[in-house]
């Protein structure tokens, strides 16, 4: 059991990435819905993605994270990293490693690697976890999106899966350094070649500090929207500025 030791925790909670985002105005893409979040390689995509991922498990939102150039065990410790760096100082040894159990059991890391992720295997692996497993994802996360590689008309897919339940889409790509943000509004590749299938597009941008968030696009309309959130250099966890 966990209640005793929950509200030292709530810290954590309250400072969480999704809460952070949503003070800036943009929590999410909501259900149904799907964002984008791209930049350059190594910036922090895929921790901003386990950050989302372990928010919604701490409130016991189950999330399904889909992994499509790392292996299980390589997502599984980015989560086990963030969650040691958000709980509190002092918190008992017991009590954290329930924390850790209440995160397992509220999400599942699937591994499409090579040329497996197909809308064939994806809906094999929804049906399975949705009917005998009774895992009803409200989070579908995809780490790592490459439309060079993928096809784009996937993302219509896994939109239309998670309509179905309710469930919203988050999506990383690659946008190449040395392709600036020339345009309000505008990607650049390879992550512009799919980011009008999303409602909203958020671009990591690097600083001193860590990672800025920004809302580079809401629908089909172009933003320059700071959300004042920046990702931790070291422990990738979010502050507020």
């Amino acid at each position: 059991m966990i209640d005793q030791d929950e509200a030292a925790c709530r810290p954590a909670a309250t400072g969480s990435l999704r809460a952070m985002m949503a003070r800036g105005g943009y929590p999410g893409p909501g259900p149904g819905r799907v964002a984008l979040v791209v930049g350059e390689a190594g910036v922090g995509k895929s921790a901003l993605l386990a950050g989302i991922g372990l928010d919604a498990a701490l409130r016991e939102e189950n999330v399904l994270h889909i992994t499509l150039d790392r292996p299980v065990s390589k997502i599984e410790a980015w989560y086990d990293t963030l969650l040691s760096e958000m709980l509190p100082a002092g918190l008992g040894s017991d009590a954290a490693i329930a924390f850790a159990r209440k995160v397992e059991c509220r999400r599942h890391i699937h591994a499409f690697l090579g040329e497996s992720f197909t809308a064939e295997r994806i809906g094999r692996a929804l049906a399975l976890l949705t009917g005998p497993m009774d895992f009803v994802p409200d989070f579908l996360v995809v780490d790592d999106f490459d439309p060079t590689r993928h096809d784009p008309e996937l993302i219509d897919f896994l939109q239309e899966q998670v309509r179905r339940f309710g469930g919203e889409v988050w999506i990383t790509s690659l946008c190449k350094e040395h392709e600036p943000f020339s345009v309000e509004g505008s990607v650049g590749p390879p992550a512009g070649r799919i980011a009008g299938k999303a409602d909203l597009v958020f671009h990591l941008e690097p600083e001193e500090r860590g990672v800025r968030i920004r809302v580079v696009r809401d629908a089909d309309k172009p933003s320059n929207e700071d959300l004042h959130v920046v990702l931790d250099a070291r422990t990738s966890l979010p502050t507020e500025d």
